[in-house]
């Protein structure tokens, strides 16, 4: 395989803003993207470079930045802009009066300040509640969703960067990148994966305090509605540095703290703008990996609120969370508390793609142990593969009509009787969903050197959603990691919540024996 002077592993904005840069320093560029276009964070907000409210300073300049490489990007690879400049409507008195502040300072000096009258005036859809107005002009919005996709043909075809669609990356190696389709040799890496960065780089991720957030967003149906420019509210004046630091910000700040603390403690920040069907997609309620899922229902309608902005009532198509990971499949297990979720059989018949993910690390050909088998989803799927499995499980019967290079064992691995395997060592051991402490030693020395551990089970924080929610069953923060660390080179490592087919709390790691 031709070597690269860069592999970006990730095609969403952020990879593909180091790909055009790197190209215009002349460099050789591959992308690699485990999908066939970008489908998480990149493409569920709200495609919109916003200028009024940035801080100046480094913050400012770097917005102004981004927004003149759009405009260059969007001419070469024509992608249509869909709106340009935001309304920032004020719906209370004190909203208006951080706004005329606002537009005295330099960075607001090309801003208009708009009375009520002459915001309805300009704006048709502005609704009889806002007070007044700021107009910016520079703001620039792209359908994301669309734009994405042409700007990495547009990178492919007229920069010349070799893309692998379909590719998962699976590990930084000192030359380059490996994949599920072969190693690319690289001078150097870029690692732009979204939240999945903690599993290819854990103790970074883990020493820069990476977290994960959701956005929940509301895509509302509003045939009557044109919007000319991304819309602001109140809210947003809160979160927005170049606003919130402003002195009359202190009594908008009392005032919706008053008002709507429920609002304020849930992170909502009103944007509102229209999608190239007509559709409003409104947001956004910022929430980090542990904080309690919302449904929405908040005092005076959450996220609906911000549609008082315009005066037609817009009707609910959807509403969803932002999820930058991938899905996760869980295993139900009966009897005791590990037993997860009760899920159906057609839910836990795909293999975790944890397992799907680093599977083809394992030696071609090799033994895999796969532990607390179960009916066997995934000892089903390796020998599918060609791998030749031992299976093992408390309950052997629920392996029905195993496969051929399958072999099937009944062991009760926590009665303290020996490990049924003595001394016998495996390319790989698969665990999933199952957590017996006492046993992770024994994993971990029951791997060949070369041999890699994949292993995902539920963690701390899983009680709020369900079983298993006995702390016996549940990981600590970083416990999985810990159980290898120093004796397994660790190649992904990821501590989240995910929403599939039910949501759960879950570590899971993957690492490999030098």
């Amino acid at each position: 395989m031709a070597s690269f002077d860069l592999v970006v592993a990730g095609a969403g904005i952020v990879g593909l803003a180091h790909a055009l840069a790197a190209t215009r320093r002349g460099l050789k560029v591959a992308i690699v993207e485990r999908d066939l276009r970008a489908r998480r964070s990149s493409v569920q907000n709200f495609g919109f470079v916003t200028l009024a409210g940035q801080a100046e300073g480094v913050t400012r300049s770097r917005v102004l930045r981004s927004r003149d490489v759009w405009l260059e990007v969007t001419a070469a690879a024509g992608i249509p802009v869909l709106q340009r400049g935001a309304l920032i409507a004020a719906r209370r008195p004190e909203a208006l009066a951080v706004l005329e502040e606002y537009s005295q300072t330099p960075s607001g000096s090309g801003c208009k300040l708009l009375t009520a009258a002459a915001t309805r005036a300009q704006f048709s859809s502005a609704s009889k509640g806002i007070v007044g107005a700021l107009h910016s002009v520079d703001e620039l919005r792209v359908e994301a969703r669309d734009a994405l996709p042409t700007m990495l043909r547009w990178l492919e075809e007229a920069k010349g960067v070799a893309v692998h669609r379909n590719r998962a990356a699976l590990a930084i190696e000192a030359n380059g990148l490996a994949t599920d389709a072969g190693f690319i040799e690289a001078d150097a890496v870029v690692l732009a994966p979204g939240s999945d960065a903690a599993a290819f780089a854990p103790v970074l991720a883990s020493r820069q305090k990476l977290h994960d957030c959701r956005l929940q967003m509301l895509r509302l149906r509003a045939p009557s509605v044109k919007l000319p420019a991304v819309v602001m509210a109140d809210l947003s004046l809160l979160r927005y540095e170049g606003f919130a630091t402003l002195a009359s910000a202190a009594a908008l700040r009392e005032r919706v703290h008053a008002e709507q603390p429920k609002h304020v403690a849930a992170g909502v920040h009103v944007i509102v703008a229209q999608s190239a069907d007509g559709s409003l997609v409104v947001g956004d309620m910022l929430r980090g990996r542990n904080d309690r899922p919302l449904d929405g229902r908040l005092p005076g309608g959450g996220l609906e609120a911000p549609s008082r902005c315009v005066a037609r009532p817009a009707r609910a198509l959807d509403r969803h969370h932002q999820r930058p990971w991938h899905e996760h499949r869980v295993r139900h297990r009966r009897g005791d508390d590990r037993g997860a979720l009760p899920l159906s059989h057609d839910a836990i018949a795909a293999p975790s793609e944890w397992v799907v993910r680093w599977a083809p690390l394992i030696r071609p050909g090799g033994v895999v142990l796969d532990v607390a088998c179960g009916s066997g989803r995934h000892a089903r799927w390796l020998a599918s593969l060609g791998f030749e499995v031992e299976a093992v499980d408390r309950d052997p019967g629920l392996f029905v009509d195993p496969p051929e290079g399958v072999t099937v064992r009944g062991a009760d691995l926590e009665d303290g009787s020996p490990w049924p395997y003595g001394e016998r060592r495996f390319d790989a051991v698969v665990v999933t969903n199952y957590l017996h402490r006492p046993l992770l030693p024994v994993l971990v020395g029951a791997l060949e050197p070369g041999g890699m551990l994949v292993y995902e089970t539920f963690a701390q924080g899983n009680e709020r959603f369900g079983k298993p929610s006995n702390p016996a069953f549940l990981l600590a923060p970083g416990e999985l990691l810990d159980a290898v660390r120093g004796r397994l080179r660790v190649l992904g490592y990821e501590d989240l919540t995910v929403v599939e087919p039910r949501p759960a709390a879950v570590q899971r790691v993957a690492a490999r024996r030098d």
